[in-house]
C-alpha cells in the first residue's frame, strides 16, 4: 500500500468516527428530552390538581412521583460516624488494627457455624 493515500484514510475515518459521535449524542440528547419533557408533564398535572383545590389521594401522589421519577426511598443513608480518609491511606493503603482483625476472625468463625 502507497503512503501517499494514508493521510486520506487518517482523515476519511476521523471524519467518520466524528460524525458518527455527533449522531450518537443528537439521538442521546433527543431521548433525555423526551424522558424530562414526560416527567415536567407529569409533575404539571399534579401541580395543577393541587393549585385547583381538588382532593389528591396521597397513594396517587406517590404513584405519580414514582412515575416521574422522584422516588427517595432506594437512596442509602450516609454514615457519618466513620472516620475521615487521609490522602495517606488513599494512596499507600491502610493496615488493618489488630482488634478489626479479631472482629472479623470472630465473624467468619460464627457464619462457619451457622453453616454446618
Amino acid at each position: 500500500m502507497s503512503l501517499r493515500f494514508m493521510p486520506h484514510i487518517v482523515y476519511s475515518l476521523a471524519l467518520t468516527s466524528f460524525s458518527m459521535h455527533l449522531l450518537y449524542e443528537r439521538r442521546a440528547a433527543e431521548e433525555d428530552r423526551a424522558h424530562y419533557s414526560g416527567k415536567i408533564s407529569i409533575l404539571e398535572t399534579l401541580v395543577q390538581n393541587l393549585e385547583h383545590g381538588r382532593a389528591v389521594d396521597p397513594r396517587e401522589v406517590e404513584r405519580l412521583r414514582k412515575l416521574a421519577g422522584f422516588s427517595t426511598s432506594h437512596v442509602p443513608e450516609i454514615d457519618r460516624s466513620q472516620s475521615k480518609i487521609g490522602w495517606r491511606e488513599v494512596l499507600l493503603g491502610k493496615t488493618p488494627s489488630e482488634q478489626g482483625l479479631n472482629g472479623l476472625a470472630s465473624r467468619d468463625q460464627g457464619d462457619w457455624e451457622k453453616r454446618k
